[in-house]
């Protein structure tokens, strides 16, 4: 593959860090400078930052004093990610770009490759690429569920509202920072994971008491959706699977089915970003076309994570709570996974890893029980957060693991022997 060429050669780094700066609203340049969002933070990280550099943006001016700094580098860097797959996609392969801003305002970058499970991903334009966007319109359910079955996902860009994501995502924030997982030296929302601190919480009961995060998920326009979709009326799962994943190896290729199966495997799953996500960060990814490779995926969908074998070596473990899950050949630890090995499953079954370059509040991608999915690993200092919900139709079989007030979810209750 050709290796990745250096911001510093392109004759068109002006252009594009005007159009990043364009990107951004001026009333959020006007709120930086004027300091009415921010606090003041520690600039240990910032070197020689010019006290009161003005930076400027058509008739806009944006103070940045060391206590603005890392907003508006998170800011313009946000805004130059979204444009270069767009201008310069060769810049994915084999690595992309991470982008900031040097002590005189310029954009600087350096390589960064894709990671999944601790292993690069080829980018090579064969093996990996962008998600198709789709539109929720007014009476495009049919069409869309066509795409659905064509694609194995829906990736709907702006589908709910974002300032009910900002809502539901501050909540979790402000828990966070009180719960003091939070780097002290850092602004609440950029979710800096402090010194000392695990990497990744699976939280879900901080959905019971956040109002605005449970109106997104079961309210209005998702609700209106999964209706849309489904040309019925619909149910969805109690549970809801929220995730707040730090510095570190992404989700393995699994599908869902294996998790949830003991209803209808007409289930739909939707992941829903709360908050920006760009693939350093470990955004979802898809494997393009697995949901119709049932010829290499057939075995592993009839799996039940929650079964054992009641006559195997691991029987008292498992019904002691001991051990979660063990695989149904080698009788191993199991998370659940059809691999752990990105890059050797896409080999094997064809297709691309997909995702997209980045996921923004309002955004939703929803997938199906056979689609292989996982995540790219998060190769920054901060948590990203997002959730997975259930929906399918209210007249079909629904698996009895999630629902109810206090669903039993994975645990003691939810296990199933069987004689092998």
């Amino acid at each position: 593959m050709v290796g990745s060429p250096s911001f510093a050669n392109l004759t068109s780094l002006k252009r594009l860090s005007v159009e990043a700066h364009n990107l951004i609203k001026p009333n959020r340049l006007r709120r930086f400078g004027q300091g009415q969002i921010l606090r003041p933070i520690s600039g240990k990280n910032v070197q020689n930052p010019a006290p009161h550099r003005v930076i400027t943006s058509r008739d806009n001016q944006l103070d940045r004093s060391p206590s603005h700094y890392r907003v508006f580098e998170q800011v313009v860097k946000t805004a130059v990610n979204r444009l270069i797959p767009f201008h310069h996609p060769f810049l994915l392969a084999p690595s992309r770009i991470r982008v900031g801003l040097d002590q005189n305002g310029d954009v600087h970058t350096e390589s960064l490759s894709l990671m999944s499970c601790g292993e690069q991903l080829d980018t090579d334009s064969k093996a990996f690429g962008f998600l198709t966007e789709s539109q929720a319109l007014p009476g495009n359910g049919p069409a869309l569920m066509d795409q659905l079955q064509k694609d194995g996902y829906l990736y709907l860009k702006g589908a709910l509202d974002p300032d009910q994501i900002r809502d539901a995502r501050a909540h979790i924030v402000q828990r966070f920072a009180a719960m003091e997982l939070l780097d002290p030296n850092e602004l609440p929302d950029r979710l800096v994971v402090a010194p000392g601190k695990k990497n990744s919480y699976f939280m879900p009961e901080l959905v019971a008491e956040n109002g605005a995060l449970k109106s997104v998920l079961y309210s209005g326009r998702m609700i209106e959706l999964f209706e849309s979709l489904f040309q019925t009326e619909i149910t969805h799962y109690d549970f809801t699977w929220l995730r707040t994943v730090g510095p570190g190896k992404g989700t393995a290729p699994h599908c869902d089915i294996v998790y949830m199966g003991r209803g209808t495997f007409d289930v739909l799953t939707a992941w829903t970003p709360l908050g920006t996500i760009d693939t350093e960060q470990g955004g979802l990814i898809i494997l393009e076309g697995s949901h119709r490779r049932r010829d290499l995926t057939g075995d592993y969908l009839k799996q039940d994570v929650d079964s054992f074998c009641e006559n195997g070596p691991n029987a008292e473990k498992i019904t002691s709570g001991a051990m979660s899950w063990e695989h149904p050949e080698t009788f191993a630890d199991w998370d659940g996974s059809i691999s752990g090995n990105p890059a050797g499953l896409r080999a094997r079954f064809g297709g691309r890893w997909l995702t997209s370059p980045c996921y923004e509040p309002g955004d939703v991608l929803i997938f199906t029980m056979a689609t292989i999915h996982g995540s790219l690993d998060n190769q920054t200092n901060r948590l990203r957060i997002s959730t997975d919900t259930r929906y399918q139709p209210a007249h079909l079989p629904i698996d009895e693991r999630w629902i109810g007030e206090t669903p039993i979810a994975h645990g003691i209750a939810g296990k199933k022997g069987k004689i092998c």
